[in-house]
């Protein structure tokens, strides 16, 4: 059943014409997709590094603030030096200075022997039974002396000036804690080290020190402030360049310093680190990140979770070697719906090309071939002896033409058949005149009757023959190279117009159908009997040769290419040079896919520049 529709040729232009757009929809729709896909990436890219930049501008911009307290005690230096002896002028100027600033967390000064004075923020009601109305009270610590000792816990109003003392804590020696004698081996304010704070659930914090020398060069003592890292959380958030996005900042060793991701965060008590099972994605990028021994890219793209996502680090450096790595993840989903619903819009529009790219073939089959089944029908009908059979035919076409000619042809036969019936009947009296209009008759019958046969060569022309090129039709073709394969076997070869379509945009159809014309005048010019070539597509056409050999055939092959190139078409004062793309194979008796081949060799010479033969012989396809 198929076969007999793959021989009609109205299936056949329907389907080619389906087959045409499909694929080019599909090739369309794949550049498409690879472009817009890699453009959404590079958009990603570019948001991150500018969400980067934005971040250390954050902390910048905490940090800096924070050091501002230093420069502001560079200029009361006078006055530094009598605070540092006295004890109430010390508590009230570390009061005034954590209340001044909210980002501190602690504030004090340790003495040359060790002694410290501290005051810090949000008190443990609950660890000393405090009623609530102490939760905005200050912390004060303080050893008894302005040395090492025991340490003593107050709590304090920020404005009042009441001490209620807590407990008394261990033995401390300031002079044994890194902040201390960091600060002792620099000259400026130094951020010496990640503290964990584990009264508040594992939170970080930064530690900001400062020696202080009087003038004369004499060891006053050191100033320290504890900076929470949490408050960033705000500003990350509001950063994240889409809703699912995650930004975390880790430690060195790969600790989870703060994350707006709520199971990355810390808790109870413990600060949690990059983890396979536990933190997945961020697993991925830290091994991909520290897994190499070269510099790599700062972006990288991955598969987690069910989906496929993009990640940057960054860094942003402290004081000295310490640093803290910026990592930011982003769900590609979260930018590619836009682009999703756009490619399921284009698969729909292909499907509604497709349909009416069908329907429009069946109409027009229906306008091409139904005249010449009635045509068909009617000359079998007068075969048999039905005379007065006409098309009556509407149309100023060429079917129209042949229409009209073969009405005209039966209606003065159906006449001239009357008229010899009518001198049959005439009595034998008339028999030598009957006899002498009989021979005229006949004479006049042959003349219709080889006006009939040139109107079958004509209608086996149409039907077997491109009316534009005078080459066999696609047809005709395949039944000559069938038999002629299946015979002794051949060599197929496809040529396809380069730029045709842009050829028919810049000088119109009629240009483009005497560039079809020229085209097939040099084949025949080339290509002697028996070989010969038929037209199977708009520009397409088809060669069958009897070439003894590979090289006969590539010499054949290379010498249509040269003179396509060599002989322009001519219109007037322009010269208008065609090139074709061409696929050859060799078909031995019986073999199937010769075409597949070819058309695949065709396609590869089109992609690879156009104006070449790519050929491959029986022994190069086993």
């Amino acid at each position: 059943m198929f076969k007999s529709h793959t021989n009609h040729l109205g299936f056949r232009i329907q389907l080619t014409l389906t087959t045409v757009i499909l694929l080019s929809a599909i090739g369309v729709g794949m550049i498409w997709y690879s472009s817009s896909e890699r453009a959404i990436t590079q958009a990603i890219e570019g948001f991150y590094r500018q969400s980067n930049d934005v971040v250390k501008d954050h902390l910048d911009e905490f940090f800096n603030n924070v050091r501002l307290i230093y420069k502001q005690q560079d200029l009361m230096a006078d006055e530094l030096d009598t605070i540092v002896q006295d004890k109430t002028e010390m508590q009230r100027y570390l009061t005034e200075s954590l209340r001044k600033h909210p980002n501190i967390e602690h504030f004090y000064f340790a003495t040359p022997n060790g002694g410290l004075s501290l005051i810090g923020r949000d008190p443990d009601i609950v660890r000393f039974n405090l009623p609530e109305s102490y939760s905005n009270y200050f912390e004060f610590i303080e050893t008894e002396r302005p040395e090492a000792g025991y340490l003593h816990r107050y709590i304090i109003h920020p404005l009042k000036r009441d001490n209620i003392l807590l407990n008394s804590q261990e033995y401390y020696d300031a002079r044994k804690q890194p902040w201390f004698f960091q600060a002792l081996a620099n000259d400026q304010a130094i951020w010496s080290e990640l503290i964990k704070r584990e009264e508040q659930q594992g939170e970080l914090g930064v530690t900001l020190s400062k020696a202080e020398y009087d003038q004369a060069g004499e060891l006053l003592g050191v100033w320290g402030m504890d900076i929470d890292l949490t408050p960033l959380i705000d500003e990350l958030e509001r950063i994240k360049i889409s809703p699912n996005s995650v930004i975390t900042i880790l430690g060195r060793q790969g600790t989870i310093l703060t994350s707006t991701r709520p199971d990355h965060v810390a808790a109870y008590g413990e600060l949690k680190t990059i983890d396979p099972q536990l933190t997945p994605l961020l697993y991925k990028v830290w091994k991909y990140r520290y897994g190499h021994t070269t510099d790599v890219s700062p972006v990288y793209r991955f598969h987690c979770q069910g989906q496929y996502w993009l990640s940057y680090t960054g860094y942003y450096t402290l004081d000295g070697d310490d640093r803290v790595t910026i990592v930011m993840l982003s769900p590609l989903n979260d930018f590619t719906s836009v682009f999703m619903t756009a490619k399921d819009t284009a698969i729909v529009l292909t499907l509604v090309l497709m349909i009416i790219a069908a329907i429009y073939g069946y109409y027009g089959n229906r306008y091409i071939l139904t005249p010449i089944q009635r045509l068909t029908n009617a000359i079998n009908n007068i075969s048999r002896g039905q005379w007065g059979q006409t098309l009556n035919l509407k149309r100023s076409d060429e079917v129209g033409q042949l229409a009209d000619a073969f009405d005209d042809m039966s209606r003065h036969l159906e006449q001239t058949i009357t008229h010899l019936d009518q001198e049959r009947e005439k009595t034998a009296k008339l028999n030598l005149l009957l006899e002498k209009q009989n021979q005229e008759l006949e004479a006049r019958v042959t003349a219709r009757t080889v006006a009939l046969k040139e109107a079958n060569n004509r209608l086996e022309k149409l039907a077997f023959y491109d009316p534009l090129t005078n080459a066999p039709n696609r047809r005709f073709f395949w039944q000559q190279f069938n038999e002629i394969r299946d015979r002794q076997g051949c060599w197929l070869m496809l040529l396809d117009v380069d730029d045709f379509k842009k050829l028919n945009d810049t000088y119109g159809h009629q240009v483009g159908d005497l560039a079809l014309q020229h085209l097939v005048n040099i084949c025949n010019d080339t290509f002697t009997e028996p070989d010969f070539i038929g037209r199977i597509g708009g520009e397409e056409f088809a060669i069958c040769s009897l070439a003894p050999d590979e090289i006969t055939a590539r010499r054949l092959a290379d010498n249509l290419l040269q003179r396509l190139s060599s002989i322009p078409v001519s219109l007037g004062d322009t010269q208008i040079t065609i090139t074709v793309s061409m696929g050859i194979t060799q078909c031995e008796p019986g073999s199937k896919g010769c075409f597949g081949i070819a058309d695949g060799l065709l396609y590869q010479a089109k992609q690879s520049g156009k104006n070449k033969a790519l050929l491959i012989s029986l022994e190069e396809r086993r």
